[in-house]
């Protein structure tokens, strides 16, 4: 049915391609984005754009004026929601066959959906909140955290809570749980959770300093632990990943609300 109804092979539903295409969209093409806009918006401010891209390579911006601060917050918020935007119509579109089957399980399966989503997505939100206390009673945040607060905090916000409460659960889950977990079926479950985990956790932390491996360490295990307990959502839900969307969603929410309290 497959290869009659679309002919051109680039057009079928290809996880493998789906990843690939995240890895790309996220990770150069939100960068390239996020630069762009960085000068535009230096531009239409009268504004250094030579300055504005050096702060994109700093972590501390307080030697830099309030003006130069906002641009850089704005052009990060908007390139990150772009990204995520286009990264979650590239990886839907060649998901798209995951997305439907999961749908229709919805509707099969309505009373259990019904009851479990809510559930498993409070009780997600609950072990979150409280591992996240934990580990910031022993360590600092992590910078992909610090990032988010920060650009929130300078004129960001409405890009970043689209991206961080709408688009970034969907596309992540699509990748780190469904399609891991379904390359992952030959491997068995525990290979399926471990990669799950890791591949979650590293790009999140990606920008955080590796100089004391121990506060990294920890640093991670808010993450690790998300992933993990989304992967068992996943699981006990019967692989529908709407399951895990809305734990992620809830979460996001939550998180963005204790941001501004």
């Amino acid at each position: 049915m497959e290869i009659k109804k679309y002919k051109n092979p680039i057009l079928k539903p290809n996880k493998l391609v789906a990843i690939v295409g995240y890895v790309i969209i996220l990770f150069i093409l939100s960068s390239i984005i996020t630069i762009a806009l960085g000068i535009v918006m230096a531009n239409m401010k009268n504004l250094d754009a030579k300055i504005v891209l050096e702060t994109f390579t700093k972590a501390d911006l307080t030697e830099y004026s309030i003006e130069y601060i906002k641009v850089n917050a704005a052009s990060q918020g908007y390139g990150n929601l772009i990204g995520y935007m286009l990264a979650t119509a590239f990886v839907v579109f060649y998901m798209r066959d995951s997305v439907i089957t999961d749908m229709k399980d919805l509707g099969k399966r309505k009373k259990f959906h019904a009851i479990y989503i809510p559930l498993a997505a409070i009780g997600f939100c609950i072990l979150t909140i409280a591992i996240d206390i934990i580990i910031g009673n022993l360590v600092d945040a992590s910078s992909n955290q610090a990032t988010i607060e920060y650009i929130l905090e300078y004129g960001g916000a409405f890009p970043m809570i689209l991206a961080t409460v709408v688009f970034a659960p969907i596309v992540e889950e699509l990748i780190y749980r469904k399609a891991i977990f379904q390359y992952c079926e030959r491997l068995g479950l525990v290979a399926a959770y471990l990669l799950s985990m890791v591949f979650f956790t590293l790009p999140h932390m990606l920008s955080s300093d590796m100089s004391n491996i121990g506060t990294w360490l920890l640093q991670c295990v808010p993450y690790a632990s998300s992933a993990l307990l989304l992967c068992l959502i996943y699981h006990k839900s019967k692989f529908n990943i709407y399951t895990a969307i809305a734990a992620h969603m809830l979460n996001n929410i939550i998180a963005v609300i204790f941001t501004f309290m």
